[in-house]
């Protein structure tokens, strides 16, 4: 790093080093940051154990830290004692920690010193190692009377970090748990949970069923203000889940009825356990976004889908992405059924699949059973269509990946602006890279 560089290093207090990819000649402690103001830090993802030491340096001089996002590559695990680093920081805020082995002991001590100030975490690809001393279930000290597997070093390490210590974290609201679940402890996640208890939204990947009750349990007992929950595709967690094995359900049946008011789901499919445990919170659900991902599923998720729809009076926004190439259009025609009766909406998004090349686009169209003139013409305008519907105004977008979906078709199209024009309240809705939204009214 230029010497000028490190000399102003004092000044910086929003560090992004995740993308720095350090050898053995470029290691942390060759920067030589000398940063004493930061309030945000990313690190890079593949330290090794030579990084430790410039680290906890590094910290310790920055203990008004208040964001820390700890990334690794997934092969580069490393030992578990390496998170010791954190313990002096006591003013985070939001903290992250993925590909992490973390003991449940570490994170307890973690935990505890900024019960105060931490309001959001995020624990992704992460597991609770076996070195899990017996904790009582509140995590309020070791349980003395059980017989530990620990050393008889590693028993009074931890009895020095958690005994006594009571943890409850009361301005945590947002919680990321995308785990693992062959590698963590089930048990530990529950204790885990059970201390967030102004707990608003929570980010999970595929639901175990080894976990599904107890968790669905432990929120309703001890998280009663969860409103939003965020359901992440199954390849963010490591788990190829099977259909029918997901626990999402169980989750939405574990927030008190009627406290949920956003819901997103991209998952293999949107099980009927699912829309049952839904239809408790219509009178409360105001946002309802998924994305359906197993082609053979897609009919009965529509099917399902539509109940929620057509239970959920108080919708105002509504999306569907579809991320399989071969789906058929009309496969989704029953969640377009159900819109109709959501007089309340204001915002109504659909998207098709990503294509890997526009090369392609055109004989993915031909897929679509039934593609003739004006029902498979995919790449028609949607201009001519627009026409029917009066005071709205068209812009077409390129931005993100909308250019490189597969178009929808005109029937798609027909079908939606039908839905639409029965949706009083609507202002906004997408159709891939098309964006149309009602004009104001000039007196």
């Amino acid at each position: 790093m230029p010497n000028t560089i490190r000399k102003n290093s004092i000044f910086i207090r929003y560090l992004d080093l995740s993308y720095y990819y350090g050898e053995k000649c470029y290691t942390l402690d060759r920067l030589q940051l000398i940063c004493t103001c930061l309030k945000e830090l990313k690190l890079p993802q593949d330290m090794y154990s030579s990084d430790m030491a410039p680290l906890l340096r590094l910290l310790q001089a920055n203990l008004d830290l208040r964001y820390l996002k700890w990334k690794r590559y997934s092969k580069f695990y490393f030992a578990s004692n390496y998170i010791k680093v954190i313990f002096p920081l006591r003013q985070l805020r939001h903290l992250c920690l993925m590909h992490c082995n973390l003991d449940s002991v570490y994170l307890h001590h973690i935990l505890y010193k900024n019960t105060n100030s931490l309001e959001e975490l995020e624990l992704g690809h992460w597991s609770m190692v076996p070195r899990r001393p017996p904790m009582n279930e509140n995590w309020n000290g070791l349980d003395l009377t059980t017989e530990f597997s620990l050393t008889n070093e590693e028993q009074t390490e931890a009895a020095e970090l958690i005994q006594g210590r009571s943890l409850l974290l009361p301005n945590l609201k947002t919680l990321h748990l995308l785990n693992r679940w062959d590698r963590t402890d089930k048990y530990a996640v529950c204790n885990l949970v059970r201390t967030f208890p102004a707990l608003e939204t929570l980010i999970i990947g595929f639901v175990h069923s080894d976990i599904r009750l107890p968790l669905g349990k432990v929120l309703k007992e001890y998280c009663p203000n969860i409103r939003s929950i965020q359901g992440k595709p199954d390849y963010m967690t490591g788990d190829g889940s099977l259909p029918g094995y997901d626990g999402i359900g169980y989750v939405v049946g574990g927030c008190l009825p009627g406290n949920l008011v956003e819901f997103s789901l991209s998952r293999q499919e949107f099980d009927a356990k699912l829309a049952d445990a839904l239809m408790v919170h219509r009178d409360g659900l105001e946002a309802l976004n998924v994305g359906l991902s197993h082609k053979d599923l897609i009919i009965q998720s529509c099917t399902n889908v539509r109940k929620v729809l057509e239970g959920c009076r108080l919708l105002k926004e509504f999306s569907m992405r579809i991320n399989h190439a071969q789906y058929k259009e009309q496969d989704t025609f029953d969640v377009l059924i159900g819109l109709k009766v959501c007089r309340t909406l204001e915002r109504l998004s659909f998207y098709g699949p990503l294509c890997a090349e526009r090369d392609n686009l055109d004989r993915i169209n031909e897929m679509e059973e039934g593609t003739v003139a004006g029902y498979g013409a995919g790449n028609t305008p949607l201009r001519p269509i627009f026409t029917l519907l009066p005071g709205w105004q068209h812009s077409d977008r390129n931005e993100g990946d909308h250019g490189r979906r597969r178009p929808l078709t005109d029937a798609f199209k027909n079908k939606v602006f039908e839905a639409v024009q029965g949706l009083p309240a609507l202002k906004t809705f997408e159709l891939n890279e098309d964006l149309i939204q009602k004009m104001a009214v000039v007196d």
